[in-house]
């Protein structure tokens, strides 16, 4: 009999052959094959007196012949009639599975009840088309084999059909929608395994491919058998079906090696395990693409050839009939000779389809036009026949001035362009006719920022800001900037373009747009058109930078961005561009705070460019004016005289940051803090308030400065678990500190509650008081800290220091991976450091830090020294490596 010693030898052999390179399906063979040694020898031992009245079958990837290392060894053990004799030689052969170390999962049925559940229940009918023999009564599974081939197979395949599909399309949008994510799931996800087996299904419960349901009893692959079937009756083109075969083999390697690698069933492609399994796959890093992209690249192409392979397959494997036109269509609409929209808003070619796009190539293009224009489909065996002539492509066709009309027309109007442009992509008819653009498909970049590939990113951008105009979403301002553009189509080519330089790991904008001139070269698109296309792929970038990482209230950051932008066309239109390009590359970038961040700097550089906007912090009303507004908002009584010395303490961007109600509440909060100081309050040395805007929280605190201030208040901000996204730093003349706080809760479970804020203001009071040392609150909270600690990118941290774009400060840009207490270690290593901080933007990318600090030296000047800005330098680095 076997031992547990037995099988984890053979198992470690295995995995031994696997580390070498051993193909993924090779591996599957030979751990269903051990599995099948172990189970008949003992079922022959334990099921001798009972062989007649049972049979013992392999179900699910056990029964395909596709075991994985650590996949479910499920049987069904039907009997011929129970008894207690039966029931005890099952209990012994499954105790003596388990004992010997294979954990198995079974079932015992009879033949009525294996039917009857396979009628009720399509999972179960699922299961009885992968089923494999492996020991026991030859008759018994011949009746089986009849009675479901009569009872269950011969029914309601319509119903059958359609609960797998519905099934299929519910699981793609569980597992997100595209096979190009951050993190796939190698079984369930679009493009993995399961897509192949749903295939798998719909052509074994079709009499009209399968002729007859037979119980396998070969152990050779299910999924290998069934491309090989489909290739040998001509329903896929050798290309085809090597393209499957390869995917299939590689998506099997890659699960087996998650299954070695965590040690158990586990199946999540998860970031923090990508680099090793590239590395044991053996992917090297290279000069322009690291390992691990170049494997999720692979990945993505495999796992998009069976999602493509499953649109076009289920819809041709669920019909009763195979042609290439349907019976029973009553209206046609013919869009050309050969072509025409059916009454179920399909669009079929006749049956000579090859000879019709022989005789007219542009057809490549006006069948897309006509899918948008009746928002119809594509039936399968034109999607097949596109596919195959997509490569047809050359380059007279792509400097015919016709075809770049029609693409044109197809992009000039946002209704459904996302989703046609996605079936072009699919088609391989935008890539052909695009070449520079099928260098994005399926490219990765390894962080958690970019959520999906390049190419899904762009579509994606595409189709978010389609949906401004063609659903209805909380997006008026963006909508109505939208309908006010001149050029729609300029808007989306240049958003099909601005990453198409990212085949470049340096300045890809500044790629993009030389290559993006010459695609324009190509279609002869000159003029101010071409222009703005170019100038958005060059600064698709700039305006997310300025609105998340500078002061745009600073008169020469706006000055300079307005002169970038240049009018108002393009203003519009980056802001847009901006919208889908954020709001595509994780489904956690996109916020209410940076709409408004976006807004507030698009309408301060429209009203720069059009002469509305004065240099003044007063933009409209005089000194006068803008004390009484603040007065009247003040809770308090407050004399004109206090308000204007407290504006003449602050520096100019005080008035452009803040508005008359916010002033107001600083003089008030600026009250309690001198109340509280006259009444010789220890215990109170800051005046705070809370702001719940519903989509973020507001902290402001009043204090007097002193070293590590702002530090501190990080520091309590962090162990409240309170992420800072950004923060507005102000110290008046005298010394009084004003710093504005927004924040996130780093659970969504956090609420902001009374109970919340008395938390907050107390550990505040504390520690600024100096009654609470902030590392005993360190201490107390680095126990869950160590539990949730981010993700590391393994990029290296960088430190830039600008002194062109400020007139008054020296800007420091901190680039480096997002960790508990950051924001507290950098202020702290400043004070050390003797920096002024003024002010700061906080931009944090899932996880990824873009802070940006606004500061001075110890004696109000710039740093300008290169030694002196090499020490900053090292100290910072310091604090970005070092956490709790």
């Amino acid at each position: 009999m076997f031992t547990r010693a037995y099988i984890e030898t053979r198992k470690n052999s295995i995995y031994q052959a696997h580390l070498q390179g051993q193909p993924g399906l090779q591996t599957c063979e030979q751990l269903t094959a051990l599995a099948d040694e172990v189970i008949e020898k003992i079922a022959r031992a334990m099921l001798q007196s009972v062989e007649s009245q049972i049979v013992v079958l392999a179900l699910g990837g056990y029964g395909r012949g596709e075991l994985n290392p650590f996949s479910d060894v499920d049987l069904l053990l039907i009997f011929d009639k129970e008894s207690a004799k039966i029931q005890e030689a099952i209990r012994q052969l499954i105790r003596a599975l388990w004992d010997c170390g294979l954990e198995v999962g079974h079932q015992t049925q009879s033949i009525s009840q294996c039917v009857q559940l396979s009628q009720e229940d399509w999972v179960t009918r699922t299961t009885v088309l992968e089923m494999r023999r492996l020991f026991g009564s030859q008759e018994l599974m011949l009746e089986l084999e009849n009675a479901l081939r009569r009872q269950v197979l011969a029914g309601d395949q319509q119903a059958f059909w359609q609960a797998i599909i519905r099934a299929a399309e519910e699981r793609h949008k569980k597992y997100g929608g595209s096979p190009q994510l951050l993190e796939p799931h190698v079984k369930e996800g679009v493009g993995g395994l399961r897509d192949l087996h749903t295939l798998l299904w719909l052509y074994r419960s079709n009499s009209n491919f399968y002729s007859e349901f037979h119980i396998r009893q070969q152990r050779c692959s299910s999924i290998a058998g069934f491309l090989q079937q489909l290739y040998n009756t001509s329903i896929i083109l050798a290309s085809e079906y090597d393209k499957l075969l390869n995917a299939f083999e590689f998506l099997l390697r890659v699960r087996n090696e998650l299954h070695f690698l965590k040690g158990n069933k586990f199946d999540l492609l998860e970031y923090g395990l990508q680099r090793t399994i590239a590395q044991h796959l053996g992917y090297q890093d290279e000069a322009e693409h690291l390992g691990v992209e170049t494997f999720l690249r692979e990945y993505y192409l495999n796992a998009r050839s069976i999602y493509h392979a499953y649109l076009i397959l289920s819809e041709k494997l669920s019909r009763y009939k195979s042609t290439a036109e349907p019976s029973g269509v009553k209206f046609r609409k013919f869009l050309a000779p050969g072509i025409y929209l059916g009454e179920d808003a399909t669009i079929y070619p006749e049956s000579d389809s090859v000879e019709v796009f022989k005789q007219r190539p542009l057809l490549l293009m006006e069948v897309f036009y006509w899918c948008k224009c009746y928002h119809a489909r594509l039936s399968e065996f034109l999607r097949q026949t596109i596919s195959h002539f997509a490569h047809t492509i050359d380059e007279a066709f792509r400097t015919d001035p016709a075809a770049f009309a029609i693409f044109e027309k197809i992009l000039s109007h946002p209704e459904d362009l996302g989703r046609i442009l996605r079936i072009m992509h699919e088609l391989e008819v935008l890539d052909n006719y695009i070449p520079e653009f099928s260098a994005l498909t399926a490219l990765a970049q390894h962080d958690l920022y970019h959520y999906y590939s390049t190419d899904e990113h762009t579509l994606l951008a595409i189709e978010n800001i389609a949906r401004l105009v063609t659903e209805e979403q909380d997006q008026a301002k963006l909508r109505q900037v939208f309908l006010e553009i001149k050029y729609p189509e300029v808007l989306f080519l240049g958003m099909l373009f601005h990453d198409i330089g990212k085949v470049k790991r340096q300045n890809h904008a500044e790629e993009g747009a030389k290559i993006t001139a010459k695609i324009l070269d190509r279609w002869n698109l000159y003029g101010e058109r071409r222009e703005r296309i170019i100038f958005l792929v060059r600064h698709h970038l700039e305006m997310e930078q300025i609105a998340f990482r500078r002061n745009f209230d600073e008169l020469p950051t706006l000055r300079e961005f307005a002169a970038l932008v240049g009018d108002v066309e393009n203003l519009k239109m980056l802001y847009l561009l901006s919208y889908g390009d954020l709001s595509a590359l994780n489904p956690n970038i996109w916020s209410e705070w940076k709409s408004i961040l976006l807004w507030d700097l698009y309408l301060k550089t429209r009203d720069y460019l059009t002469g509305g906007y004065r240099e003044s912090g007063v933009r409209i009303k005089e000194l006068q004016l803008l004390i009484q507004e603040i007065q009247k908002q003040s809770k308090q009584e407050i004399s004109a005289e206090r308000i204007e010395n407290h504006l003449r303490g602050m520096n100019s961007n005080y008035l452009q940051t803040f508005d008359e109600r916010q002033i107001a509440e600083h003089l008030d909060l600026i009250a309690q803090l001198m109340s509280r100081a006259e009444a010789k309050s220890p215990e109170k040395k800051a005046a705070i308030a809370f702001y719940d805007y519903k989509t973020h929280w507001g902290v402001t605190v009043v204090t007097q400065d002193k070293p590590f201030r702002l530090a501190e208040i990080c520091g309590v901000l962090s162990v409240n678990d309170l992420n800072i996204f950004s923060a507005q730093i102000f110290t008046r003349q005298d010394g009084i500190v004003i710093d504005t706080f927004q924040v996130t809760p780093i659970s969504e479970h956090l609420q902001f509650d009374e109970i919340k804020q008395r938390d907050l203001r107390e550990d505040l009071e504390k520690v600024l008081s100096g009654q609470e040392d902030l590392r005993t609150l360190f201490q107390l909270h680095q126990r869950r800290w160590r539990r949730r600690k981010l993700k590391r990118s393994g990029r290296p941290a960088e430190i830039r220091f600008d002194n062109q774009i400020s007139s008054e400060f020296t800007i420091i840009d901190v680039f480096t991976d997002d960790s508990v207490g950051l924001l507290y270690r950098l202020a702290m290593a400043m004070s050390k450091l003797k920096l002024d901080i003024r002010s700061a933007k906080i931009s944090t990318r899932v996880d990824q830090v873009a802070d940006s600090f606004y500061v001075l030296d110890a004696n109000g000047q710039k740093i300008v020294d290169q030694k002196r800005q090499e020490e900053i330098r090292q100290q910072l680095l310091r604090a970005t490596q070092t956490e709790f």
